[in-house]
């Protein structure tokens, strides 16, 4: 069996990399390189002006069924359950149409990029301070992924996007102190 096409259009040399799992962190990588390749610059436009709920449009639905669901394993989940996949899917392709780094070599882990790019530490606690579950979660992870594609800050987005896909209590708590050492480590260094 052949891999799936991997673009939109056919022209072969914008293609994202070929992931060879079906994973999450596939999904995650293959959706970067989507976005920083292959979307025009109008098209992350257009996913820029989207609000992560009122997210459900045309552009977002191919974005998630080129680039993420090959990817994803099966899942047995709930109709809340997908739904809450589908948001959290939303929410990041909106963010990596502000930061367009497709994921490379060099590219900073989110609490490190933060750090090195000065967020403001009120707006780094209130992230770090949300829930898994928190709505306004995704409110604080698009402002400060828009802040780091502002400034051309390379961004790991498997990590990054740990931010949203992490429910579990005690893995959001080994989350939070990484996210806290990774900032305080890069403004520290800054000084």
């Amino acid at each position: 069996m052949s891999d799936p096409v991997d673009t939109l259009t056919d022209d072969a040399a914008t293609a994202p990399p070929r992931l060879p799992t079906n994973s999450w962190g596939a999904a995650v990588v293959h959706l970067a390189a989507g976005v920083s390749t292959i979307l025009s610059k109008g098209e992350r436009r257009e996913i820029q002006t989207m609000r992560w709920d009122r997210w459900d449009t045309g552009l977002v639905w191919k974005c998630l069924h080129h680039f993420v669901f090959p990817h994803q394993p099966e899942l047995n989940l709930n109709r809340d359950q997908v739904d809450a996949n589908e948001q959290r899917w939303a929410a990041l392709i909106i963010a990596m149409s502000w930061c367009p780094h497709s994921h490379s070599q060099g590219a900073l882990r989110f609490g490190s990029a933060l750090g090195r790019s000065q967020y403001q530490e009120p707006r780094f606690i209130a992230l770090t301070r949300c829930e898994g579950h928190d709505l306004a979660l995704y409110d604080r992870f698009i402002h400060a992924t828009r802040y780091l594609g502002q400034r051309d800050t390379p961004l790991d987005w498997r990590n990054a996007s740990l931010v949203l896909f992490t429910i579990d209590q005690e893995k959001r708590e080994r989350l939070r102190r990484d996210l806290a050492r990774d900032y305080y480590r890069e403004q520290h260094l800054g000084r």
